[in-house]
């Protein structure tokens, strides 16, 4: 029994090291744009994820978590989706999920050797290896968001931020786009 007990304890705290593990993001935003003038927002149609191995099931899946955080993040900070044709600002995302090959990459726990000493590669979660068709070799999963807010009108980017490596694991890689989402929404002006 209490090994069971410290089995569900060490899954849970690695569910939660996966969710909370950074996500680096890197957010640029116009300044000749005075965004208490915008107050409702449409959107653009989205890119899912592409890629040789994009997983259509986890990019509905990705799509409707990364839409509705967006969502729950403007309204949080004073905007409203537009109730006519004609929004202040279109909101646009996409993904990219790519196979990359990584001479470095090994599978978790297999050692790796560094000069005449081993040692092993840890990762904040377990990283996502996919067998590549073309050679058999494992290939970490690796994934981008994008996304960006545009004028209505004239369709210049106003703000745009992108999350990189936020796809690592098949058991986090939802939990890890809404939490990407959220931080990236954090840097959006107030409306």
């Amino acid at each position: 029994m209490a090994g069971k007990t410290i089995l569900t304890a060490l899954v849970a705290g690695l569910c939660l090291a996966g969710c909370s593990s950074s996500v680096l993001i890197e957010t640029e935003r116009s300044s000749a744009v005075d965004f208490s003038g915008l107050h409702t927002y449409g959107w653009q149609d989205a890119d899912l994820p592409s890629g040789e191995n994009g997983d259509s099931s986890l990019a509905i899946a990705m799509a409707d978590i990364i839409r509705e955080t967006l969502a729950e993040g403007l309204e949080g900070k004073g905007f409203v989706p537009s109730q006519q044709d004609s929004p202040d600002f279109l909101v646009s995302y996409h993904m990219v999920l790519t196979d990359e090959p990584d001479s470095s990459a090994r599978l978790p726990g297999e050692a790796v050797i560094t000069g005449s000493e081993a040692a092993y590669r840890v990762e904040p979660v377990p990283v996502y290896y996919h067998m590549s068709r073309v050679d058999g070799t494992p290939r970490p999963r690796k994934g981008t968001i994008i996304v960006y807010v545009l004028d209505a009108e004239t369709k210049r980017v106003l703000w745009q931020s992108v999350a990189a490596d936020t796809v690592v694991s098949p058991v986090s890689v939802l939990d890890r786009s809404r939490y990407a989402v959220r931080t990236m929404i954090e840097d959006f002006p107030e409306a």
